[in-house]
């Protein structure tokens, strides 16, 4: 095969909408996988904020309302209108947010971030769910990855194990693999919510999560090298945009009604 074996649609960074027709971007290929063009990159969860060196110890509590996560559309999306992740600064006020100064220089975002956290719950049942948020100059945020960790599942899930409400565990919450290209105007939030209504239905009421910014706690995204192994092949374009599939046509016979449950 003449091809490259691994081919992905590296995303601009887009204003979040229910609906996207196309999603500006650009094909790019490797070679193989783990990727030497990839470099994993560590940053460090200091109180509120994302920083290359790790700041003093601090306890940090969030307990998300039940409410949160409405913004979060549908973890498996087919691209149809409703279902793809709104602006996420709604979701702000039910969330540990952690931000990053804007971007200096161009990042390329391919494979799957992760973040270790140090926490502890106050009930034996708990998750955390995890938001890698591309903010906008205005304030608008979109969402690059999220990652789920239901805390009974820490060690494995075949045999899960209820948590012990106070003790401090250390967790490796992965992410979905994902491609994305910021602007260089972009700034990075890293987001914890401790209950997320429409990806783990609802939780205890009024859990408490208290995060540890600690040494070890920190994320780490893969970092792609510059513009280089752009797919090219005989009558093909690098920059062809994705695009969403056409509206259905139909006819409604009533109006319809959708519950989440």
């Amino acid at each position: 095969m003449e091809e490259p074996p691994l081919q992905f649609y590296m995303m601009d960074s887009v204003p979040p909408r229910p609906y996207l027709e196309e999603r500006p971007g650009r094909w790019i290929a490797e070679r193989e996988w783990p990727s030497r063009n990839v470099e994993v990159r560590k940053f460090m969860l200091n109180p509120h904020r994302i920083e290359a060196q790790a700041a003093p110890e601090r306890a940090l509590s969030v307990a998300s309302p039940q409410s949160t996560g409405l913004a979060s559309g549908d973890w498996g999306s087919f691209g149809v209108a409703g279902d793809v992740p709104a602006d996420q600064s709604l979701d702000s006020f039910g969330s540990l947010e952690f931000d990053s100064e804007p971007l200096t220089e161009r990042l390329e975002i391919l494979g799957n971030a992760a973040t270790m956290l140090d926490l502890a719950v106050d009930r034996r049942v708990a998750s955390v769910t995890l938001r890698l948020i591309d903010v906008a100059p205005d304030g608008s945020g979109a969402v690059v990855a999220r990652g789920f960790l239901n805390l009974a599942q820490r060690e494995s899930r075949e045999k899960p194990q209820p948590a012990a409400p106070g003790q401090r565990y250390r967790v490796n919450v992965p992410m979905t693999g994902t491609t994305c290209r910021p602007p260089s105007e972009s700034r990075r939030i890293h987001s914890i919510l401790a209950d997320h209504m429409a990806l783990a239905g609802a939780g205890d009421l009024d859990a408490v999560h208290r995060c540890l910014a600690t040494a070890a706690a920190g994320t780490q995204a893969p970092g792609r090298r510059g513009r280089v192994a752009t797919v090219t092949r005989a009558g093909g374009r690098a920059d062809i945009a994705c695009h969403g599939a056409a509206p259905w046509t139909h006819r409604a016979l009533r109006e319809h009604r959708s519950t989440d449950r």
